[in-house]
Parts: C-alpha cells; sequence; structure tokens
C-alpha cells in the first residue's frame, strides 16, 4: 500500500526535529543518605519506579536507572510511559546502593498514578545485615501453614480473609491468596528465598478481595529473601523491604 505524500513528511520531520516526537515523562529528584554517611568506594546506586500490584515481572519495573561509582549529591530521573500507570494501583519509587553486590542503603517513597510528578526526594537508610544462615531455619519454614499479617508495609484489617502459605519439604508451595488457591514452587538457601511457577484456580471474588490476591501475588513474586523467628517470618524483596509479613498458623 502506498503511503500518501504527507505521511513521507511527517516521517521525516520526526526523523530529523529534535523534540518533535513526544517525550515520556520523567521522575527527577535526589536520594539521601544518612546524616554523617558516606558512599562507599566502588559502589552502585540504582532507582526503579515500581508498580506493586503489577503480576507479571516485565509489567512490575516501569522505569529505572543505574550509576556505577556514583558520586553525591545522588541525583537521578528515571524515565517512564505514563500511559502504563492504573488509577488502582499503587507505585513506589525505590533507590539503593550495592556496594560488591551487598545491599548497603535503601528507601522508597509513594508515587500517586495521578501525579503530579514534582521532584522527590528519596530517604536512604542503612540496610540490616542478614541473619546467618542456621541449621534449623528451613525445619522452621516448613513446620505449619503462615498467615498474612502485613502486606507493603498495611496491616491487614480484623476480619479480612488472610492470604496463607504452606511450604512443604519437597520444595512446594501452596496457600490460598485472597480468593483463589494458589500452588508453586519454592528454593531456599537462607537468607534467600525465591517462589516461582505460581498457578491460582479460577474463581471470581469481590472486588477487595481480587484487589488483595493482586498485591499479594505480585509482593510474593519480588521475594528474594527470608528472615524466620520463632512464630513469624518477614519476606523481603532486593532492596531489602519487607513485602510481607506472616504469623505461624497451627493447625487446632
Amino acid at each position: 500500500m502506498r503511503r500518501p505524500a504527507w505521511a513521507w513528511y511527517l516521517f521525516a520531520l520526526l526523523a530529523v526535529v529534535p523534540g518533535a516526537a513526544l517525550a515520556a515523562d520523567v521522575l527527577a529528584g535526589r536520594a539521601v543518605l544518612p546524616e554523617r554517611a558516606s558512599l562507599p568506594a566502588g559502589s552502585q546506586f540504582e532507582v526503579a519506579f515500581v508498580d506493586l500490584a503489577a503480576l507479571d515481572e516485565d509489567e512490575r519495573v516501569l522505569g529505572s536507572l543505574r550509576v556505577d561509582n556514583p558520586v553525591l549529591p545522588l541525583h537521578f530521573t528515571v524515565p517512564f510511559d505514563r500511559s502504563r500507570l492504573t488509577p488502582a494501583h499503587r507505585y513506589v519509587l525505590r533507590a539503593v546502593v550495592h556496594e560488591n553486590g551487598v545491599l548497603v542503603y535503601a528507601g522508597e517513597k509513594p508515587v500517586a498514578a495521578r501525579g503530579p510528578f514534582a521532584p522527590l526526594t528519596v530517604a536512604l537508610a542503612a540496610a540490616e545485615a542478614p541473619p546467618p544462615a542456621t541449621a534449623a531455619a528451613p525445619v522452621l519454614l516448613v513446620r505449619s501453614e503462615w498467615r498474612a499479617v502485613e502486606l507493603d508495609g498495611e496491616k491487614l484489617k480484623d476480619g479480612e480473609s488472610a492470604p496463607t502459605l504452606a511450604f512443604a519439604e519437597d520444595g512446594r508451595v501452596s496457600g490460598f491468596a485472597g480468593c483463589n488457591r494458589l500452588m508453586g514452587h519454592y528454593e531456599l538457601a537462607e537468607p534467600a528465598l525465591k517462589v516461582s511457577a505460581v498457578g491460582l484456580t479460577r474463581m471470581a471474588c469481590p472486588a477487595p478481595a481480587m484487589t488483595l490476591e493482586g498485591r499479594f501475588v505480585a509482593a510474593l513474586a519480588a521475594v528474594t529473601a527470608v528472615r524466620s523467628a520463632t512464630e513469624q517470618l518477614e519476606l523481603r524483596d532486593a532492596a531489602g523491604t519487607v513485602r510481607l509479613r506472616l504469623e505461624a498458623r497451627h493447625a487446632h
């Protein structure tokens, strides 16, 4: 099919005129270290604009930036596509500093889907050192069913049908996601934990339950580490953020 003359003219205009195409939106600002803190030599500074409700890994990060050997002040500009934002979803801007692959500082800032996307300041805090691995930890993980009591820093309301997880010794994980039953696989080399191949049944539920389920599954997919105590689990992502807090639920 032959293109009309005006189409060729427009194509040529966009190719040669700077700014003729629509520019992407950006999140700009700075990350601030704790008082009197300094950047380690050979560190890496990373910033990501994250959709907490996205179920697909490819859809979760809307924009990112990495700077090797950064210097203070830590300024950033992260391009993103505004058309990918959904008003009902929750978004955060995450900033982290690694030293030789080890998390040193981390922080995040909520971002409203509707904007305004004014310059942001992300306060970084010193990352907690991972707990030492113990031989008893895997036994603690599989000994009972775990009930979610906190999701992305938000305590689940009393009476809410809370998600649950159960880890089997053969590497399978199962549970309740808020509406549907959940099943998948997990790999544990404490403190590292990865849950994969997650599948759900296909029952429909009222909107609040489906929203909770989407957030729970997204948080579970982002988990990279676990910290365990006698009656509680903390599941954390790569930035060290606690995505899920669960308590042991024993059979009666």
